[in-house]
């Protein structure tokens, strides 16, 4: 299964069929029979650096002998109005070296330590070989990382019935651990190396062996490992301790970590069990042999196959907009809350000269000019695994404040007497705060005073300003006559000292009927089709109902 960053289906595979969001056949990869069965039959992985692609990866099954291998296929999410679409690239082989001739039912990926590529991991037959794929933006790798390590995934007795292809693939959500469950023979676990692709310190956990071992997941701790097999159990084993704890459940299969952190445990009927707390140590993980009830559908024997083994991400710690001259601190943090050992910045400020670099796990730099600057940190764990990562930093100057208007005056006098509107510009992502407590960008007055504001950008930049607003008698003048007479002089009946537009506009003829009529008044009266002579206007103002009448003589 694939879905978006808010978690909406996106397409998902049974190995030989591929499905859209909305349930639809996408395309066929493979004939029925072909893949389905294979524990991990298929691997959606979305490409690295085209949020419009995905790689379908699928392994073949014992039923074929495991003759087809590992196989890829590409789908196009913008193909078919959105929906998505298979690509020319279909069914690609992918080559195993000369030394494995077959690879067994394991197919598991995990985030490169650069955060963006991922490895494709799979396990040969017959062998103890770990290959690991490097997924990248430039493709797949034609050729793997190759570890030797563990145990060979050979029959018990020399059988040839791929008995020990079954079972689990599985690395940790640190990325550091890797695990494979070999039916017939127990199930291994070792070191993994996301910045190589590389297995190694591999041993067999204290497990019976013999037994039809199937499904793997770690807690999202990384310190339990849980196992399912055949004969009806589910097993947590403590990595610290080698305690093992057994659950007794019904034909136990698959297990997958969801994004709630509990773990998930499919079996052949209408619900899924659940363990609650999988990191806790046995009884106290809570679990559920009924956790989730899913009819009217059911389960089979599998879950679909995620990436959830995500290696560990190195993050640069900082305030990411900051104030010219500031001091900026950065620290480096890895997901996984493994210790970073040791750490090399670059700050993006070559004008800096020495300065522009720094070595430390805490370190700071100082900003003098304005701009975006792009800040490299390389940095290594005690086990020498190396990660990188970069950050932005945005550097900002005050902003510019001033108020308005500039010469604030509030009216006296009981017809203009209206409230006051101050404002300063827009500064995207700043605040501001005025002395009454304000903190918008404008603040309406009605008293005299002395009115101030600070805005601070979101780097932390602060820059203030004050205004003084005083208060007089503004000067009414309602005419008493026009002249339309087109000389563009007293053209129209003008409001002088009032808002025309607060004002309901009213006028009669000498006999009273209504000639003229306005909501919101424009100044705009002309006297148009009528003539000459005395008429009567009536004002109301619409913000606080004064009513203003009398009359006005029109002289061409």
């Amino acid at each position: 299964m694939l879905s978006d960053e808010e978690g909406n289906l996106q397409c998902y595979s049974d190995g030989e069929r591929v499905y859209n969001r909305q349930e639809q056949l996408m395309g066929v990869v493979l004939p029925r029979g072909s893949r389905a069965s294979s524990m991990q039959a298929a691997l959606l992985l979305r490409a690295p650096g085209d949020a419009n692609r995905c790689y379908l990866f699928t392994i073949d099954q014992a039923e074929n002998s495991l003759q087809g291998g590992l196989r890829y296929s590409v789908i196009d999410l913008r193909l078919n109005n959105g929906l998505g679409g298979l690509t020319s690239t279909l069914d690609q082989a992918v080559p195993t070296p000369a030394t494995t001739q077959l690879l067994a039912e394991k197919l598991t990926a995990v985030r490169h330590a650069n955060g963006r590529d991922y490895w494709v991991l799979v396990h040969g037959w017959n062998d103890d070989a770990f290959y690991a794929y490097l997924l990248s933006p430039a493709g797949l790798a034609s050729a793997p990382v190759m570890s030797r390590a563990g145990r060979p995934h050979i029959d018990p007795n020399g059988a040839t019935n791929f008995q020990s292809a079954l079972g689990y693939l599985r690395v940790s959500p640190n990325g550091l651990r890797i695990a494979a469950a070999i039916s017939g023979l127990g199930v291994d676990c070792g070191a993994f190396n996301p910045a190589t692709g590389r297995v190694s310190n591999v041993a067999a956990l204290p497990v019976i062996p013999f037994l039809g071992y199937s499904g793997l997941e770690f807690s999202p701790d990384n310190s339990k490992l849980y196992v399912t097999d055949e004969f009806g159990s589910l097993r947590q084993i403590d990595l610290a301790t080698q305690i093992v704890t057994e659950f007794a459940t019904t034909n136990p299969k698959a297990l997958a970590l969801g994004p709630d952190q509990k773990i998930y445990l499919g079996v052949p009927r209408d619900a899924l069990g659940i363990i609650h707390e999988p990191n806790l140590p046995g009884l106290a993980c809570r679990f559920q042999k009924q956790g989730l009830d899913v009819a009217p559908g059911f389960t089979r024997l599998g879950l679909p196959n995620f990436p959830n083994a995500f290696a560990a991400s190195l993050r640069i710690v900082a305030r990411r907009q900051v104030c010219v001259g500031a001091r900026v601190e950065f620290q480096a943090r890895l997901s996984s809350g493994e210790a970073v050992a040791s750490a090399i910045w670059t700050f993006g400020n070559p004008a800096a000269g020495p300065a522009n670099s720094a070595v430390g796990l805490e370190v700071q730099h100082t900003y003098p000019q304005p701009g975006t600057y792009q800040v490299e940190l390389s940095a290594r764990t005690a086990a020498g695994i190396e990660y990188m990562a970069t950050e932005t930093i945005e550097v900002q100057v005050p902003p510019s404040v001033r108020i308005s208007p500039p010469d604030p005056i509030l009216c006296t006098d009981p017809l203009s007497a209206r409230p006051l509107v101050l404002s300063v510009p827009e500064v995207p992502g700043a605040t501001y705060r005025w002395q009454n407590g304000s903190t918008a960008s404008s603040i309406t007055v009605n008293a005299a005073g002395r009115y101030r504001v600070q805005v601070t950008t979101s780097g932390g930049c602060i820059s203030q300003d004050s205004i003084l607003v005083q208060e007089r008698a503004c000067q009414v003048k309602i005419p008493n006559i026009i002249t339309p007479n087109q000389d563009g002089r007293n053209e129209t009946f003008v409001l002088k000292g009032l808002v025309a537009s607060e004002w309901r506009c009213c006028i009669f003829n000498r006999w009273g009927r209504l000639i003229y009529k306005s909501e919101a008044y424009r100044d705009d009266w002309s006297a148009a089709g009528q003539a000459d002579g005395i008429y009567y206007y009536y004002l109301t103002s619409t913000r606080t109902g004064q009513v203003v009448k009398g009359t006005v003589e029109v002289m061409r």
